[in-house]
């Protein structure tokens, strides 16, 4: 089984309109769900554990009144950028593999994180990305290194 890491530390900075109060993107609504919840209910189809990993302690508040069984952990200090999220959930995973989302792609499906998790028989390391965006960092390479990329489904 695997461990479902929602990234949830950023500063929203999308979503945000001068002299307007801050807003976090997490909580902004799709339909009638903040998008992190969407994004709770795909990851925790398939994992045992989802860790939200958040960057203060007021975040970890408003996030527990909309998904009150999800464990939080706080951003390494020592760390920056989506980076110490990474590290705060990955030390507090005690599964072998973990899956990593952003708390802002509230259309990721059980089924696209599925494809990714059975890539991992073979590699270390799954992630999509879309062939337009392939770079010299994501080549034919990466795969005699341990990743997989999948591109799009259609």
């Amino acid at each position: 089984m695997a461990c479902g890491i929602i990234l949830s530390g950023g500063l929203s900075r999308r979503f945000q309109v001068r002299g307007e109060p801050w807003v976090d993107k997490a909580l902004y609504r799709i339909g009638n769900e903040p998008m992190i919840r969407l994004v709770y209910n795909a990851i925790s189809q398939v994992t045992g554990k989802v860790i939200i990993a958040v960057n203060n302690a007021e975040r970890a508040i408003n996030y527990k009144s909309v998904l009150p069984s999800a464990e939080y952990v706080f951003d390494d200090g020592r760390l920056r950028g989506p980076l110490a999220g990474m590290y705060s959930a990955l030390s507090a995973c005690d599964e072998d593999y973990a899956i990593i989302v952003p708390n802002d792609m509230p259309y990721i499906t059980p089924e696209a994180l599925k494809r990714l998790m059975s890539g991992l028989r073979d590699f270390d390391v799954t992630t999509y990305i879309y062939k337009w965006a392939l770079g010299e960092c994501l080549d034919g390479r990466q795969e005699r290194h341990g990743a997989s990329v999948h591109g799009p489904t259609h």
